[in-house]
């Protein structure tokens, strides 16, 4: 970006920010272009404006830093972008829980134990003979 460019780059961000100081004495403003003009000489003068834009809709209520104006342009985030993050972040506390749940799962009982141990047939057969005791017990009460 050259001295010009960043003149320019002063009053669009004056006229979105009007409250960004830009001296009105020549020397000082010199000054101050020469300075940005040090930081920001190669970022293109559509990267900057492109970030100013970005920052301007991200609703924030001061002007950008020379470092707000001169990062690398990144694509903008898509609906689908934000759904997919959305859905990794999801996957994410999901899997957290999984792992909360496993350390404090408890085995089943003994009785249940004894009854999945034998071949399927059998174990099918006690399985049975089981909900049986059950429905008798629930009956009962």
């Amino acid at each position: 970006m050259n001295k010009t460019e960043i003149i320019d780059l002063l009053i669009k961000i004056k006229r979105r920010f009007p409250s960004y100081r830009v001296p009105d004495e020549p020397e000082p403003l010199q000054e101050m272009v020469d300075d940005l003009h040090g930081d920001l000489a190669d970022v293109p003068m559509d990267t900057a404006l492109e970030n100013l834009r970005r920052y301007v809709r991200s609703g924030k209520p001061f002007a950008p830093t020379i470092a707000e104006l001169a990062r690398p342009l990144e694509p903008e985030k898509t609906e689908q972008d934000y759904w997919h993050e959305k859905m990794r972040q999801s996957a994410r506390e999901y899997l957290a829980e999984f792992e909360e749940m496993q350390k404090n799962a408890a085995p089943p009982p003994e009785e249940i134990r004894r009854i999945m141990r034998p071949p399927d047939n059998e174990r099918w057969e006690a399985l049975r003979e089981y909900a049986k005791q059950l429905e008798r017990v629930t009956a009962r009460h």
